[in-house]
């Protein structure tokens, strides 16, 4: 009985442990850049505007107790940038959103989402590329991701799921 016990409650943590990762694919930053992931988010992009160069980017950043900006790879910067970007496959995305950087510490962050026509092809979105209506997802310590806003202004609370349906329309 002591053996199937332990089996039972051996097999249950390694489910939960399994559970908790991303789901979706690792994001990575405008120069290739793996970051690590935490909860996944995930939806389609449509109009007449896509393209093979079109792209989903995480932009902003993370403010410190001290209001320096962090990006994701941890460097302290003056501005909100393009922290991720993922190419879209077949009108798809789904990636997990970036762990909080060290330096963000207690810090917060409240970061836009949306999809864009990388024109020059650098991984980052430029003034006067086109661009998608924005969602934005939010980022507290000790919570995580949890809350949302979808780019047609519909919050959405998540716990234990991920970020569905976080759909874009990019139309000329």
């Amino acid at each position: 009985m002591k053996k199937l016990f332990l089996t039972v409650m051996g097999a249950a943590f390694a489910l939960t442990l399994t559970a908790c990762g991303p789901t979706a694919t690792q994001i990575s930053t405008p120069d290739g850049q793996v970051l690590d992931g935490d909860r996944s988010i995930s939806g389609k992009v449509t109009g007449d505007a896509i393209g093979a160069d079109t792209k989903v980017a995480l932009f902003g950043a993370f403010v410190n107790l001290s209001g320096n900006k962090i990006d994701a790879t941890n460097q302290t910067i003056e501005a909100d940038t393009t922290l991720a970007v993922q190419a879209i496959a077949e009108g798809k995305y789904a990636f997990a959103l970036p762990k909080a950087p060290q330096k963000a510490g207690l810090g917060i962050a409240n970061l836009r989402i949306f999809a864009f026509n990388d024109a020059n092809n650098n991984n980052m979105f430029d003034e006067g590329e086109l661009k998608s209506p924005e969602g934005s997802v939010r980022y507290a310590p000790g919570i995580g991701y949890r809350s949302a806003k979808d780019a047609d202004g519909n919050e959405v609370a998540v716990l234990t799921d991920e970020f569905k349906d976080f759909d874009f329309k990019l139309n000329n």
